[in-house]
């Protein structure tokens, strides 16, 4: 049988005995994304504080720490988290027990294979609606601050645009009227600097646009104009970068949500080089045609990610960052972007004392 809930989803089976826990293992493993496993009720609670698995299966009886003890602390440190029993007792104080705590299903020993999955598929089908239903809340929240911060951004554009005008009108006056070399050569020089933070107001416009045409974007000129917001944090953080990217490389896509997804990775790997101190932080930035579509990559050497962290690294509001800053959307973000607009795929690697992100656009346009 096919059991597509209970596939999505990240299973821990406590049990003492050694030969149960390996049949269940061959059961169990092919049919969840992920298994783990421990020998008794303190194995199977590091386990959990460790890894927050999406259901606990655990016997009752068991050395050091038997399974109703696990499950009052597995409660303690996630109310929510889904529990299944198994047990040889029929005992009411064991199912008093168990109702007290508020265990979700129990099978009776010896365990029947197909009604036990029966269950846990019972049991997975309402978790992945709860989690559906806490996305979608999410997504409404996430849509809300988007309108937020559209009508924020359009207010300082035009605020800003005004003022910026007054000044280069200013500059030319003066210019005209000074006849000193030193002073044109200052006022060519301020020209140049209105001239980029009005393309900083564009390119923050792009970011929170209602418009979604999709066209070929040049990748090259597109990175470029991001990488030139971050110009005062590269230069403060000493970061060299290298961008290797065929002047003619285009993919197809709307300018703002791209901008959007460069803008969270440069911003990502610059907070974690302030984080951490690095010394000499360097970025590395690649797009190639590969595969039938284009390949991009940015590679830093900012120490990587805690490889258990990288099954959760895309949750919405998961950070590694110690401080407050981290908020946990942007690589959420990042990863929507690309699996759900640009239609394509998105993997990190820790590689060469850093994180290696590559992207994968398809060729053809994004749904």
């Amino acid at each position: 049988m096919h059991y597509p809930n209970l596939a999505t989803l990240h299973l821990l089976y406590v049990e003492d005995e050694a030969k149960t826990r390996h049949q269940m293992q061959k059961v169990l493993t092919p049919l969840v994304a992920r298994y783990g496993e421990g020998e008794d009720g303190k194995a199977g609670l590091a386990y959990f504080r460790e890894f927050r698995p999406d259901i606990v299966v655990t016997d009752v009886s068991m050395p050091r720490m038997n399974g109703l003890v696990m499950s009052e602390k597995l409660r303690e440190i996630d109310p929510d988290c889904t529990i299944m029993i198994t047990t040889a007792f029929s005992d009411e104080e064991y199912f008093l027990k168990a109702i007290e705590i508020g265990i979700d299903g129990y099978i009776l020993k010896p365990i029947d294979p197909d009604k036990m999955l029966e269950n846990l598929e019972r049991l997975a089908k309402k978790i992945v609606e709860r989690k559906q239903l806490v996305l979608s809340q999410e997504r409404l929240q996430q849509s809300n601050l988007l309108a937020a911060k559209i009508e924020m951004v359009r207010s300082l554009a035009h605020h800003w645009r005004q003022p910026l005008t007054s000044i280069s009108f200013f500059l030319d006056e003066c210019e005209e009227r000074s006849g000193i070399p030193e002073l044109s050569s200052l006022a060519r020089e301020l020209h140049g600097v209105i001239a980029g933070l009005s393309e900083t107001i564009n390119i923050f416009q792009g970011i929170y646009s209602t418009a979604a045409n999709v066209h070929p974007i040049v990748l090259e000129s597109h990175l470029k104009k991001v990488l030139f917001t971050f110009q005062d944090q590269i230069e403060e953080l000493s970061v060299r970068v290298t961008v290797s990217c065929p002047p003619d490389l285009q993919i197809m896509g709307v300018s703002g949500e791209l901008t959007q997804l460069f803008y969270a990775l440069l911003l990502n790997a610059l907070e974690i080089f302030r984080e951490r101190k690095i010394s000499q932080p360097t970025l590395t930035i690649t797009a190639e045609k590969a595969d039938g579509g284009v390949r991009f990559s940015l590679a830093d050497n900012g120490g990587g990610i805690d490889e258990k962290h990288l099954p959760q690294i895309f949750d919405p509001y998961f950070s590694t960052k110690s401080n407050l800053n981290g908020t946990g959307l942007g690589l959420f973000s990042v990863h929507y972007l690309m699996e759900h607009l640009f239609r394509g795929s998105i993997t990190l690697e820790n590689r060469d004392q850093g994180l290696l992100v590559a992207l994968h656009f398809s060729d053809g346009a994004p749904q």
